[in-house]
């Protein structure tokens, strides 16, 4: 009869301790995530999961997630989320961790992999503020996509009613990007095979145009030249060797420079998209 007695004051014991230990290692690791020393933090709470069989396993997976997160490491912070949800019962927080790792998914430009967990969400929520907080992220992942009607769509639906002015500066963002798209890499390339540097003028880069039609007017003078002057086989083997690999060096920059252009121009429109939208919704 002791003995029994005294196993079971043990056992309330060290279960005791052990809660206080973890409450103790729970509290060092937010203290340690407010203070932003996220590898310290992550420390604390895979700590606190090896131990932890309960409820609080949602919670810890979220608090590592967002250390993670904070840290850039966007990899597993999506996969600490998606544990979380897992282990949450609340429909809720469950929601908050999908778009918490939605938005891990969308640093990473998984686009596919955003829009897949998006598409788990009702169509249309009772909850109005996930409700735009899913058409905001459904804009950006199909932005990421290129599926520019769709993303309009979406960030439309990610603003307030009545907001009339700002609606009519999304629209007329992706008027921009539409006009931006125009601009063809394989159209620069070709006409900078028709003539050197006419694809660095399409694309809008004067300064590379001018200085692949005077490099490849040199060469084409000077094989002229050779050819003329000293001898065809001389202009052949000396001359055209240089003169074709900067005539294919300037066509292939040329798609290169458009290429970056449209990037450029695409990024600035995103940008005054997100602005736009983010603002009217703080």
């Amino acid at each position: 009869m002791k003995q029994n007695l005294f196993s079971l004051f043990s056992i309330f014991f060290i279960s005791a301790a052990v809660a206080q230990t973890q409450e103790q290692t729970i509290a060092m690791g937010m203290e340690q995530q407010q203070l932003k020393n996220y590898d310290a933090a992550t420390a604390f709470y895979l700590r606190s999961l090896y131990f932890e069989q309960g409820s609080k396993r949602a919670f810890l997976y979220q608090q590592l997630g967002d250390c993670y997160f904070g840290a850039a490491n966007y990899e597993k912070a999506a996969y600490s989320y998606e544990l979380g949800y897992s282990s949450e019962i609340n429909d809720s927080v469950k929601t908050e961790l999908l778009f918490k790792k939605t938005s891990a998914l969308l640093l990473q430009e998984k686009y596919q992999y955003a829009l897949a967990e998006l598409f788990s969400l009702p169509d249309s929520m009772s909850n109005i503020y996930f409700n735009r907080k899913k058409n905001f992220y459904l804009g950006i992942a199909y932005f990421g996509n290129n599926e520019f009607p769709l993303s309009e769509k979406n960030f439309l639906g990610a603003l307030p009613k009545n907001t009339i002015t700002e609606a009519k500066q999304i629209k007329d963002l992706f008027i921009k990007n539409k006009k931006v798209s125009r601009v063809k890499p394989k159209t620069a390339r070709i006409l900078s095979m028709c003539l050197p540097g006419l694809g660095q003028f399409y694309a809008g880069d004067i300064k590379n145009g001018f200085n692949s039609l005077i490099i490849n007017a040199l060469f084409v003078g000077l094989f002229t030249y050779s050819f003329v002057t000293i001898s065809p086989i001389d202009a052949y083997f000396s001359v055209l060797p240089w003169f074709q690999r900067y005539y294919k060096g300037g066509y292939t920059k040329a798609g290169i420079i458009a290429e970056q252009k449209v990037k450029k121009r695409r990024v600035k429109v995103y940008n005054q998209i997100i602005t736009t939208v983010s603002n009217i919704n703080k």
